[in-house]
């Protein structure tokens, strides 16, 4: 619950950037995992909303986060667990109204959250490496989500682990 309400805070904090240009798409590199994304997000991995998340990119009502936990630290308590188990397992735990779905090969799910009168739709896409679990979390204003969608789904098939 700590990680989604800090969430939300990475959520407010963007919407307070600046106006967004046409720039190229970047390729982020954190630890093992690299993504696409597009290239008026901005870094903010740095500010203080941000330290629960291991990178934190965004520009305005937009914005990607993404969680890593060891495997070693669940495999005592599920040994059997992959990345769709995993899923589940973060749409229990946070108490998430949200179905977990296979599409392109990549367990994901989307759900809802409300902060100061404000909508927000969030896409979620579960990976594994050799020692991690990891999981991508893109948002939008819940109004943009039919618009973003796509290119929120981009983000997320765009993950290489490795």
């Amino acid at each position: 619950m700590k990680r989604l309400l800090s969430g939300l805070l990475v959520l407010m904090t963007v919407m307070l950037c600046g106006c967004n240009g046409a720039l190229p798409d970047q390729t982020v590199i954190c630890s093992d995992l690299t993504i696409t994304l597009p290239g008026y997000f901005m870094d903010l991995s740095d500010e203080e909303f941000a330290r629960e998340f291991e990178m934190v990119y965004g520009f305005q009502d937009e914005a990607v986060f993404v969680l890593k936990e060891p495997a070693a630290e669940l495999t005592p308590y599920y040994p059997e667990i992959d990345t769709e188990e995993y899923a589940h397992l973060a749409v229990e735990s946070y108490g998430l109204d949200s179905t977990v779905e296979i599409v392109d090969s990549i367990p994901t799910f989307t759900y809802s959250a409300q902060a100061q009168d404000m909508g927000f739709t969030y896409m979620v896409g579960v990976f594994q490496s050799e020692t991690d679990f990891w999981m991508v979390q893109c948002y939008c204003n819940t109004e943009d989500y039919a618009e973003k969608q796509s290119q929120m789904w981009d983000c997320i098939k765009s993950v290489r682990i490795g």
